[in-house]
């Protein structure tokens, strides 16, 4: 299969899910609700960056693939593997996503003036 096209699929079931998953936190979570607002923003960014994130494949220069499945194969199916790359990319991407998240409640905080 064409690589560009696998992207191509995997952004839009990435793009679809995020639309479904945010459109079922709005019906279940009011955006007053503790969990609501910024935080339903940042769970659907955590999981479209974890679906979308690539990560090299080993043993294939020049290749990427989802990092979720890099990481679960080279754990799970190969006896050598180094899941490593991918974990570390999975961590400091899904950190990164939180302290944004976390930025823009403490900034409406402050504009707000509370």
């Amino acid at each position: 299969m064409n690589t560009e096209l696998a992207w191509q699929v995997i952004w839009i079931a990435a793009a679809v899910g995020a639309l479904a998953l945010w459109a079922t936190l709005w019906w279940t979570i009011p955006a007053r609700a503790r969990l609501g607002g910024v935080w339903r923003w940042c769970l659907v960014a955590l999981v479209v960056v974890f679906f979308i994130l690539p990560a090299p494949v080993p043993n294939f220069a020049g290749f990427e693939a989802p990092a979720f499945v890099v990481m679960l194969f080279e754990a799970l199916f190969q006896s050598a593997g180094s899941p490593e790359e991918s974990m570390r990319r999975l961590l400091v991407t899904g950190l990164a996503v939180l302290a944004l998240a976390a930025a823009v409640l403490v900034a409406r905080r402050f504009m707000r003036g509370r």
